[in-house]
């Protein structure tokens, strides 16, 4: 099983998956478990930043969504190989196109990325679809 959780430093996950830092990408194949940080370079709103061409003042971040106009194409192919994506919350656009590509989206209130991978591992980590922007 190979999945992502969004995380700004890598230990802590991340409260918006579009504005992460990075991503830990976990492989677990039985008790063999390989972890790596992957840099987000693949949002145009990660930090949490626009530029003024995009028609956003800097920091700011429009919860429609609809508005951006961009594509998750980068993300997806960066993903490619997860089954699942874990985060503190996300967008209902980002949503459908992590299902659509058959990426399963998971938004929780675990703060820990160890808590995370030891949630998966145990089969019970929870989707906490009312925390998601734009349910």
């Amino acid at each position: 099983m190979r999945f992502a959780i969004a995380s700004d430093d890598g230990t802590h996950v991340a409260q918006h998956f579009g504005r992460t830092r990075g991503f830990v990408v976990v492989s677990i194949d039985g008790d063999v478990e390989d972890r790596r940080y992957v840099e987000n370079r693949f949002t145009q709103h990660q930090h949490g930043k626009h530029t003024q061409e995009e028609g956003h003042a800097h920091g700011e971040h429009d919860h429609g969504h609809n508005t951006h106009g961009h594509s998750h194409d980068s993300i997806l192919q960066a993903l490619d190989g997860c089954s699942m994506v874990v985060a503190g919350g996300m967008g209902m656009r980002l949503r459908t196109d992590l299902c659509a590509a058959g990426i399963d989206p998971y938004v929780t209130d675990l703060h820990s990325v160890d808590d995370v991978i030891r949630a998966v591992r145990e089969r019970s980590l929870v989707h906490l679809s009312e925390r998601s922007c734009g349910r």
